[in-house]
């Protein structure tokens, strides 16, 4: 199966795009495997995982989460901030 990843800040910064394709997924894999299966691919990825947030089809979800074919998963670093 066919997922769609999304990556921001530092996450875009280390693989060097914002959007990824990965074909071949496994049925009933989770978010978790399928970035782990990411971070093969771009070893930098590992440092951030314990930091990182994820969401399945632009909805926060645990790293459990099984993903179908055509999902997209967007990894990202907790938002902070702002103007006082």
């Amino acid at each position: 199966m066919v997922v769609k990843i999304c990556l921001f800040a530092s996450l875009r910064d280390v693989v060097g795009q914002s959007e990824i394709v990965i074909d071949s997924v496994p049925p009933g894999n989770t978010a978790l495997q399928v970035f782990h299966r990411l971070a093969r691919r771009f070893p930098g990825l590992r440092r951030y995982r314990k930091a990182l947030l994820v969401a399945v089809n632009q909805e926060y979800s645990d790293w459990d989460q099984e993903v179908s074919p055509g999902d997209e998963i967007a990894f990202f670093p907790p938002v902070s901030g702002g103007a006082a």
